[in-house]
């Protein structure tokens, strides 16, 4: 069981990958957190894509299914590319930060944060 009542988040980030079982696990959560949270943005991050077109693939299959069954969008956040650094990284997780530092998937993933905290509203001031 899923409980996210209480969840403090402003935003959902899925992350999947362009998989059929990774695909409808991605849905089934984004369903889950639509049933107690409707009006939570959610954004969608597909991840080791063999190609751009691979990534907006996967995409546009959970953004359908998210139209047509919830009643709700999803953004695009990002498709990362499969990256032998992460692979490597993975495998020797000390050398983490030094495999990832200038790798494309971590280049892609820095410029989705930066562009999607460039969409995000500002804060409330606090009373």
């Amino acid at each position: 069981v899923v409980r996210v009542g209480t969840m403090r988040a402003t935003r959902l980030v899925v992350v999947t990958m362009p998989e059929p079982t990774a695909l409808t696990d991605a849905y089934a959560l984004m369903k889950i957190v639509n049933l107690q949270l409707p009006d939570l943005p959610m954004d969608l991050l597909v991840n080791r894509c063999l190609t751009d077109e691979e990534g907006r693939a996967a995409y546009e299959k959970i953004a359908t299914a998210c139209e047509r069954f919830l009643h709700r969008g999803v953004r695009h956040l990002a498709s990362i590319g499969e990256d032998d650094a992460v692979r490597a990284a993975v495998r020797d997780p000390r050398r983490l930060l030094a495999l990832l530092g200038a790798s494309a998937a971590s280049l892609t993933l820095r410029e989705a944060v930066r562009a999607r905290l460039a969409l995000a509203a500002p804060m409330p001031a606090a009373v």
